[in-house]
């Protein structure tokens, strides 16, 4: 605690008032506006992620539907997922992997290159297949959202689908979304702080300067100081009525002063009328002596 005063007294010493007010409003400011744009930012991140993943699932959902038309057709798949990869440019490459003679393989692709037999397929790619189940997965080293579906001929798991999202133009899309948040933040964050300043500047610093500048010419002897709050009313005002005070306590001080002057100019005044009374009496004094000389002078 006692640290705490030493600091505390310290800092009232060596911090003006518009430091003392303005770090810690600037800091808040900054505080609430960096917490605002993290979370605008992290909303609109989840917000993309979650929109690219219902696009992958609607696009699987099509694949599945189309995939029961032609369970056997490996061509016509193949076209079909071209398409639905030009029909979306976030796609990279869509694959439906099958167990053929106990083999797992890219039954049918957007990318003929992959239907090769020496494509290394990943373990994950074949959960649905065994799981029955969707999974999604997201590679971040490769910038891919992967969303593997199982697909179903009577109810029963035949194949599975894997779409891999291309996720460059996402976080393209949230690198830009979050430099404007974070441009229009600062713009906002440096306008808020001008007008508060403004403000700060207008209604307090100025008028607690102009104070200041009064009591230095008061205390360097000059009472004629009047300051344009005295002649408002009394008002909740704190500055003014501070200032109204010390313009009453300029005026005491003067009347006091003007007092003093003239008790001292009459004392003054009575000091040599005194003492020109004794000079007179003390001349009268000498002249009768002098006369009481000669009168007893001639009597002898």
């Amino acid at each position: 605690m006692k640290f705490l005063a030493k600091a505390s007294n310290w800092a009232e010493r060596q911090f003006p008032i518009a430091l003392k007010i303005c770090v810690p409003l600037f800091a808040i400011t900054v505080t609430t506006a960096t917490v605002l744009t993290i979370n605008a930012a992290t909303t609109l991140r989840e917000g993309l992620k979650e929109s690219y993943k219902n696009q992958a699932r609607q696009l699987a959902s099509v694949g599945a539907v189309e995939f029961n038309s032609h369970r056997d057709d490996a061509a016509s798949m193949n076209v079909l997922l071209k398409n639905l990869k030009a029909l979306e440019p976030s796609i990279d490459h869509i694959h439906i992997y099958r167990i053929v003679d106990g083999v797992p393989k890219v039954w049918a692709s957007s990318n003929p290159q992959t239907l090769k037999a020496d494509y290394q397929i990943q373990k994950h790619d074949l959960e649905p297949l065994t799981t029955g189940k969707s999974s999604e997965k997201e590679e971040s080293d490769e910038q891919l959202l992967e969303i593997n579906v199982p697909l179903r001929v009577d109810n029963r798991v035949v194949a599975s689908m894997g779409m891999y999202i291309n996720l460059a133009p996402r976080d393209r899309a949230i690198a830009a979304t979050t430099t404007n948040i974070a441009i229009a933040t600062i713009i906002g964050v440096t306008s808020q702080i001008i007008v508060l300043l403004c403000i700060l500047y207008w209604a307090i610093l100025r008028r607690i300067a102009r104070l200041s500048r009064a009591t230095l010419l008061v205390a360097a002897g000059d009472l004629s100081i009047h300051l344009p709050e005295c002649d408002r009313p009394k008002g909740r005002d704190e500055i003014t009525n501070v200032a109204r005070a010390f313009d009453q306590m300029v005026d005491a001080v003067r009347n006091r002063t003007y007092q003093q002057t003239a008790v001292t100019e009459l004392s003054q005044i009575a000091a040599s009328a005194l003492w020109a009374r004794s000079k007179i009496v003390s001349a009268r004094l000498r002249s009768m002596a002098i006369s009481s000389t000669l009168a007893t002078s001639c009597k002898k």
